[in-house]
């Protein structure tokens, strides 16, 4: 079995692709983000892969939030798999706005200075959450993949709260 989760580039979709689901259980995708799950989906399983793209309106996740989206595969109720995406918009388009606030700044702007610090912190810690989830799958139990989500989610958290009030770009 393998569970493969992409999002687009503008954060309004998952692609969730399972693959040798098993063919004689109740086969489920539960997709939840902070802790609040907001959808789950039944599939046939027995096929050699079986995909489904996921409108993040369609879940009934408020449009300002984002980040960490964990994707389970269950069969009869049981977690088989799960693993993590991250859906960024937020914080890319803060980071964006810091970056152009910067390059529009005189080099003696102080603020430009913070601006740029935060910018660099916001771009790393997006980085490495990145980076922790394309390991997850990796991480061994589903308590390592899980603990490994919430990692992420934890430094997309950081990187939304070092935009503090400066986002909006309405992604």
């Amino acid at each position: 079995m393998g569970l493969t989760i992409l999002s687009t580039t503008d954060c309004k979709q998952l692609v969730i692709t399972v693959t040798d689901a098993p063919s004689g259980g109740n086969n489920e995708i539960a997709i939840s983000l902070n802790g609040t799950q907001y959808r789950s989906f039944f599939f046939p399983g027995g096929q050699p892969s079986y995909q489904r793209v996921v409108a993040l309106t369609t879940l009934g996740v408020p449009p300002d939030q984002d980040g960490v989206f964990t994707v389970e595969h269950k069969v009869d109720g049981q977690t088989t798999q799960i693993g993590g995406v991250l859906l960024g918009c937020r914080a890319l388009c803060c980071l964006a706005k810091k970056l152009d606030s910067d390059l529009d700044c005189g080099c003696t702007c102080t603020q430009c200075s913070n601006d740029f610090v935060d910018a660099q912190r916001i771009f790393m810690l997006l980085e490495t959450a990145e980076a922790e989830l394309a390991t997850a799958s990796g991480a061994g139990t589903l308590q390592s993949v899980q603990a490994v989500i919430r990692n992420a989610s934890d430094k997309y958290n950081k990187a939304v709260e070092l935009c503090g009030n400066s986002c909006g770009c309405n992604c």
